[in-house]
């Protein structure tokens, strides 16, 4: 997927974020893009080393990140 798409495209793909005044990353599956801002479908934890690559989780959660707090998306890997 090229750079000059937007995020409503990568709905139901994996992506990154990060967010907050230290630009935490989470990755997760994108759910939802509206005018308010994202949700995602969480599938590991925050803190974990590398969050482009996705932990199968059996409890996902459905997470809003306000656009004031997201810092940047990274979009589906290319192969």
């Amino acid at each position: 997927m090229g750079a000059d798409q937007a995020p409503e495209s990568w709905i139901g793909e994996t992506v990154v974020l990060a967010h907050g005044p230290r630009a935490e990353n989470v990755g997760g599956v994108l759910a939802e893009v509206n005018d308010r801002g994202i949700v995602l479908r969480t599938t590991h934890p925050p803190s974990r080393e590398d969050p482009s690559v996705p932990v199968v989780d059996e409890n996902p959660s459905l997470d809003f990140f306000p656009w004031h707090e997201v810092r940047f998306i990274l979009g589906p890997r290319e192969d």
